[in-house]
């Protein structure tokens, strides 16, 4: 069970200066059983409340400019399937689950600043800056044994995530012909992590970068729109980098056993939307790679 409340504030500091904070308090309620629901099976209680603050301040420079600086505090729970030592063998992976009573919670420490500027309605250049900090994040790690392999979630000790964001949004109106209805789209964002690791149960795991984080990732959009015909067409790409999809966790009385890390390699797709209006129905056709 999860019962959650908040309070904000909207308050007009300066005319140009704006800052919205609040409030949400989370009380989250877990019993679940460790060992099956036998007569003598102990559940596990978890029952613990989070004071998640907010706060973000918006500077006018000018009707089309603003400056934004945010900081927040967000939690990440485990499942309760990975707080039960149960083995499920799933359908499509490599490795069985086994869960794990001892995993806490991650806590995060959020902060971002941002630029931006909109000189048309649906029109933005953008550049953003972030930076977030956990406590005890939850990783997927996989370890071997002499017959088969384990996948569980565990608790790093601290990680980092960092990196900046470029975002462009512009119609392409000045074109002749057709090509005015035109508009682009370009998002980029640079990103820097690093996780700490328990040394003994993961080895040589120093300047690992944060599980699931990519050092690169793009999209692109090429859009065609017509009010009068009342026909869209949209080009989306996006592009990821290679990046860690689990790691490989040691035995503990051997933490040179510690078996490569699972990577997800970098890849690309391409998909296409099309609307067409008739009458007072809209049909779409959508395809991927």
């Amino acid at each position: 069970d999860l019962t959650a409340f908040y309070g904000m504030a909207d308050l007009p500091l300066l005319p140009s200066v704006r800052l919205v904070g609040g409030l949400r308090v989370e009380h989250w309620r877990l019993t679940v059983f460790k060992a099956g629901r036998e007569v003598d099976s102990v559940p596990l209680y978890r029952r613990p409340w989070d004071y998640l603050w907010s706060g973000n301040l918006t500077w006018s420079l000018s009707d089309q400019m603003n400056l934004r600086f945010a900081g927040f505090r967000s939690v990440t729970r485990p499942d309760p399937r990975e707080l039960v030592f149960d083995r499920y063998v799933p359908v499509g992976t490599e490795c069985d689950l086994v869960g794990d009573s001892a995993l806490k919670q991650s806590n995060i420490l959020n902060g971002d600043a941002r630029w931006e500027f909109y000189p048309r309605p649906g029109e933005i250049f953008a550049v953003s800056g972030f930076y977030k900090k956990f406590t005890n994040p939850l990783v997927e790690v996989i370890q071997e044994n002499a017959n088969a392999c384990t996948q569980f979630t565990a608790n790093g000790k601290s990680a980092t995530n960092y990196g900046v964001e470029l975002e462009a949004r512009r119609a392409l109106d000045f074109l002749p012909g057709f090509l005015r209805d035109l508009s682009i789209g370009v998002n980029a964002t640079i990103l820097n992590s690093e996780v700490e690791l328990d040394p003994v149960r993961f080895g040589g795991s120093q300047g690992l970068a944060l599980q699931g984080q990519s050092p690169l990732v793009l999209n692109g959009s090429l859009g065609y729109s017509n009010e009068s015909s009342r026909t869209s067409v949209t080009l989306f790409y996006n592009y990821f980098d290679t990046r860690i999809a689990r790691y490989g966790g040691a035995q503990p009385s051997r933490p040179e056993t510690r078996p490569a890390n699972v990577l997800e390699k970098g890849r690309y797709s391409l998909d296409l939307k099309l609307q067409q209006g008739f009458g007072p129905l809209r049909m779409s056709l959508a395809g991927t790679n």
